[in-house]
């Protein structure tokens, strides 16, 4: 589960995730964590969508963050051919701004199960499919459960809206 470069459109893609709501800072921050194995992952959510993407030779900036800032600085500099690179990201991590919430439960707790019927973001769908690279098949987790795709390693969840 080696880091593959973000094309520009994926970095896009990651900005959409990650809140841009400064009263809850820790979620304007990709943070370099660990998964349930060990692996060293890059986390970004902003409390309605999360993307969980491998990281592979990040162990040394693990428990470190990317600033929503840097990579957005990264975007607009960039042209569409530009890839964001490991050595990139090396040098945009820094101190995260507080306790980044335990996303390991939220994918560990959730429980496959049959609908029917749910109130969905579309733009979410959108969003994780760009970060993705292409389509995604989602395990439904209940009604008000969390939709979860995997691929390569990588994991994109997207919450429902609660009926109105």
């Amino acid at each position: 589960m080696n880091y593959q470069p973000l094309t520009k459109k994926q970095v896009g893609a990651l900005l959409k995730v990650l809140s841009s709501d400064i009263s809850r800072e820790v979620l304007t921050e990709l943070s370099v964590s660990k998964d349930e194995s060990g692996h060293t992952v890059l986390v970004a959510t902003d409390g309605y969508v999360l993307a969980v993407l491998p990281a592979g030779d990040f162990s040394d900036i693990a428990d470190k963050t990317i600033s929503r800032d840097a990579l957005t600085r990264w975007y607009k500099l960039a042209s569409t051919k530009d890839l964001l690179t490991s050595e990139e990201l090396h040098e945009l991590a820094g101190e995260p701004a507080g306790v980044y919430p335990n996303w390991l439960r939220q994918i560990r707790d959730a429980t496959p199960g049959a609908i029917e019927q749910v109130i969905l973001n579309p733009d979410y769908l959108v969003t994780m499919e760009k970060l993705a690279g292409d389509g995604l098949a989602y395990t439904t987790h209940g009604q008000l459960g969390a939709l979860v795709a995997s691929r390569e390693g990588a994991r994109y969840v997207v919450m429902p809206k609660k009926a109105a």
